[in-house]
């Protein structure tokens, strides 16, 4: 193992060397294609020690005596010597500590910061006779193994314990639907032809534009996106949606296994800084490749880096733009004349080859075997030896046999003493090695041991070791805690130890901890413990805190209802829309806001009248929210209300007004939607004219005639889009017409609509 250890460092180290020197020589190609060759070193790095152990052949380039001591006749010894390293055929491979994280959630407690916890060692106290069942091997190289297992594990658990963030925040992000984003993802889809299925989801935890899922992948945006313009939103996507083409994703979690195998080793990690960076350059290319100005792209990047501040992506997720790489990426950008194609299949395939070229010969190097002379030279020994000796000259061991020919076991009390070196045996070869018993391997999961302590730590008499202690508890994620902390809850006099121990039962979510949690929601003295409370039972998700969390809502304190309303959005359930309904009027404009999101979360009818009545909210955002809530539940006894919403004096609420009415797609089209089509604002009439063709009334079809002639070409399209939805003759004969139009645009439209008919 030792030999595979050293040998894949230096073939991995000469693989690195060479993917810098060929990369060196392509600056004037494409970043696509210095893309391919760092995915294909890094993923040679981690094919090399598990290729060398697989190969069945070799290629002798080294000779015999390269890096082993020399063949020489050790002098006789009459002292017992005990043999402390463990046989090839016996390593102790210790469990790594186990460490955990409190992950921020969104909405939840924004102070809670990582820590770990430090598990018990490994390995117990050595005994006196030189090594006892737990005692720490003497090995040098054993325990340089263990220590790069330890690491390494921690390197790799960062990236796991990313992605499982990740895939918790993009399930509980809110899902965007409306047409202002499905119909230029449509198009992005197509332009790239793309077919795995995308998540597009807005989350108040992200900070910029971010691409999660090896399997299920998803584009995570930021709430500010709602305020892009289409140009933007186009061009995010393509970007995104350019990483799942390209299957980034895989590569990058090829580049953190990498990091993990060799973490020591800094050529590892500059490659995967490269990978990546060649990775967001190559989906710059491909966003200006499909069109967008230079100039407009290099603005949209730079307002998304201005508005994420010194925020930063989790690592197992892609950002769109990170302040560290954007000055390069902004000058390839803007420099002309750069190339941008992208790889061929045929071309990826080269590079696939050349990596198995290069990978299989580079496994199979390996030192020469022991000459002939050397293996009979330790014939010759061991025939002159008090006891025999077994030697494999391939394999590099020796093993003392006992007088009856059985391996010696050196707990068995075996004198092992030996005519030969116990450092080295021969040259090219391991030392002479008896068999030790086997340690136990130790179990995965928390340590009951460290649970006893943190749950003893519960009753110390200092709260800050209390609330250290519920932290710990809460990262274990443990349910064996599930009632100290209840404890804790219910009676500790310190808020702070109350507030850590409400998180902590959120983090295990175990509905054992409802009771309580609702206890604390109605009856705890300090607003902190309550909103924490409330969080907690919106991650547990138990329709039993309905009643608590309702009581919450007439809180005096407006943080506790904020975070009530939320928990109640997580939980959907209907038994809390009668709750919900008085907060749509609370004084507070973001309870209110919260309250008809939740509302629309639920998607209850009984919600429509108080939904209907915020559509005249005085604050904008509350309105447009009511509208998209109204959407969700897709009641047409709604519709009259959101007709009125048309004529609001926010734009942002007509055209999501106008999204509701196309989702409830009622049996004719309002008067208000056909009037929405002249709407001053230019998203308006996109909206209106999707509602319209997702409505499919021939009535309509006149009105949008207009629309074929917009000055906005997006509205162009969306309209004839939406008269291919009509089975009408007069639709029909209106893209007929389109066919003579002067601007080449429009009839290319025309004969698409015509031919997807």
């Amino acid at each position: 193992m030792e030999s595979v250890l050293v040998g894949s460092l230096v073939k991995g180290t000469l693989l690195l060397l060479a993917a810098f020197g060929v990369t060196s020589a392509m600056r004037g190609t494409s970043a696509a294609a210095r893309h391919a060759v760092w995915s294909a070193a890094l993923a040679g790095v981690v094919a090399i020690p598990l290729v060398t152990l697989a190969v069945p052949w070799r290629m002798s380039i080294l000779p015999a005596g390269w890096g082993g001591a020399a063949i020489e006749t050790p002098a006789p010894t009459t002292a017992t010597t005990p043999v402390a390293e463990p046989s090839r055929s016996s390593a102790n491979w210790p469990m790594s500590a186990p460490v955990s994280a409190a992950v921020e959630e969104p909405g939840g407690p924004a102070s809670l910061s990582a820590g770990a916890i430090d598990a018990p060692e490994p390995w117990g106290p050595a005994s006196g006779d030189g090594g006892s069942r737990f005692g720490l091997p003497h090995d040098p190289w054993r325990l340089a193994l263990y220590a790069w297992l330890a690491i390494g594990a921690l390197v790799l658990g960062r990236i796991l314990v990313g992605m499982a963030w990740m895939w918790r925040l993009a399930r509980r992000a809110e899902p965007l639907s409306g047409p202002a984003w499905l119909l230029p993802l449509g198009r992005v889809t197509e332009r790239l032809d793309l077919r795995t299925a995308v998540r597009v989801v807005r989350s108040d935890a992200a900070v910029m534009p971010v691409t999660c899922g090896v399997i299920r992948p998803a584009v995570v945006l930021p709430l500010e996106s709602e305020a892009w313009d289409e140009e933007r939103r186009e061009a995010v996507l393509l970007h995104e949606l350019a990483h799942v083409r390209r299957g980034d994703l895989a590569t990058h979690l090829v580049a953190w296994v990498a990091c993990s195998l060799y973490w020591f080793h800094p050529l590892a990690w500059i490659a995967a800084r490269r990978l990546r960076h060649e990775s967001e350059r190559a989906c710059d290319d491909l966003v200006l490749g499909a069109g967008t100005r230079a100039s407009e792209y290099a603005t949209h990047l730079l307002d998304i880096v201005r508005a994420a501040g010194r925020g930063r992506a989790p690592v197992a997720a892609v950002p769109m733009a990170q302040r560290s790489s954007f000055e390069g990426r902004l000058l390839a950008i803007l420099e002309p004349g750069v190339a941008r194609h992208s790889l061929t299949p045929g071309r990826k395939a080269a590079v696939a080859a050349a990596l198995a070229l290069v990978v299989l010969p580079l496994a199979a190097m390996a030192p020469a075997r022991p000459s002939l002379e050397a293996e009979e030279l330790v014939a010759e020994r061991a025939e002159s030896a008090d006891e025999p000796i077994r030697v494999d000259p391939a394999e590099g061991w020796t093993e003392r046999l006992a007088p009856s020919g059985e391996s010696v076991d050196s707990s068995s009390g075996f004198d092992t003493s030996a005519d030969f070196d116990s450092e080295t045996a021969l040259d090219g070869m391991g030392p002479i090695q008896a068999e030790p018993g086997k340690d136990p391997k130790r179990e995965a999961g928390a340590d009951p041991r460290t649970v006893t302590a943190l749950l003893t730590a519960m009753g110390d008499p200092d709260a800050d070791v209390r609330e250290t202690a519920a932290h710990a508890l809460g990262g274990l994620d443990d349910p064996r805690a599930v009632d100290a902390l209840v404890r804790a809850l219910a009676n500790d006099a310190d808020a702070g130890v109350r507030k850590m121990a409400a998180w902590a039962l959120g983090e295990i979510e175990s509905p054992r901890a409802v009771p309580a949690l609702s206890q604390a929601v109605r009856n705890d003295a300090s607003p902190d413990v309550r909103s924490m409370a409330a969080w907690a039972l919106g991650e547990i998700e138990s329709e039993e805190a309905v009643p608590a969390l309702g009581a919450a809502l007439r809180d005096s304190s407006v943080e506790v209802r904020r975070m009530a309303i939320w928990a109640l959005g997580e939980i959907e359930s209907e038994e809390a829309v009668p709750w919900l309904i008085p907060a749509v009027r609370d004084a507070d404009v973001d309870v209110r806001r919260k309250a008809v999101w939740a509302l629309g979360e639920i998607e209850s009818e009984a919600a429509v009248d108080a939904l209907a009545g915020a559509l005249s909210d005085s604050d904008a955002e509350v309105r447009k929210t009511a509208a998209w809530a109204i959407g969700e539940i897709e009641s047409v006894e709604a519709v009259p209300a959101l007709a009125q919403a048309l004529a609001d004096d926010n734009a942002e609420v007509r055209k999501t007004a106008a999204w509701a009415i196309g989702e409830i797609q009622p049996a004719r089209a309002p008067q208000a939607l056909i009037a929405a089509l002249r709407d001053g604002n230019a998203e308006v009439r996109k909206t209106a004219a999707w509602a319209v063709g997702e409505i499919e009334d021939p009535s309509a079809a006149p009105a949008l005639r207009p629309l074929l002639r917009d000055a906005n070409k997006e509205v162009r399209k969306t309209a004839i889009w939406a008269l291919t939805e009509m089975d009408d003759p007069i639709a029909y004969d209106m893209l007929i017409e389109l066919l003579k139009d002067e601007d080449p645009e429009v009839r290319k439209q025309a004969a698409q609509a015509l031919g997807n008919q």
